[in-house]
């Protein structure tokens, strides 16, 4: 009886592509930022993380500023300048033996101009980091910012 489990837990996942194995996946790092502008640390500047779960790479349809109107979470720079989103992590009832994870992460900052994308990073074939550090350096004439990191 047991064989017959077995060879059928086999079967059912080499039909189906996926094991039933309750678990759960990083979907997002903790990421701890700082917001300076010519050496200044900005307080108040508001900073946007968005995922993308449907798309790899910002393409023609997605520009910098329609990455940033999707949804996601906000956190305002403090006085020190800094910023922090908290990881995610999300639960899976099956692994899906075909294909590589991959997750998409856009940093988006407004620091007068409306929300601007200020870093993009694809994680393809693994979890992102745990725990990522940016530094982001805003311009003052066009009020770009672009941040560093991993």
């Amino acid at each position: 009886m047991g064989t017959r489990i077995a060879a059928l837990m086999f079967l059912s996942a080499f039909v189906v592509g996926c094991v039933p194995f309750p678990h759960m996946e990083r979907r997002a790092s903790e990421i701890n930022g700082t917001v300076v502008e010519a050496g200044t640390l900005l307080d108040g500047v508001r900073v946007k993380r968005v995922l993308s779960p449907y798309q790899i790479l910002p393409g023609p349809v997605d520009t910098s500023r329609e990455l940033c109107e999707r949804p996601g979470e906000e956190v305002i720079t403090n006085a020190a300048g800094c910023f922090h989103f908290d990881q995610q992590r999300m639960f899976y009832p099956v692994i899906v033996l075909y294909g590589d994870p991959w997750a998409s992460v856009t940093i988006c900052a407004d620091t007068g101009g409306g929300l601007m994308e200020a870093w993009h990073q694809t994680f393809l074939g693994q979890a992102p980091p745990e725990k990522m550090r940016l530094v982001c350096r805003a311009e003052t004439v066009n009020h770009a910012v672009k941040c560093q990191g991993p």
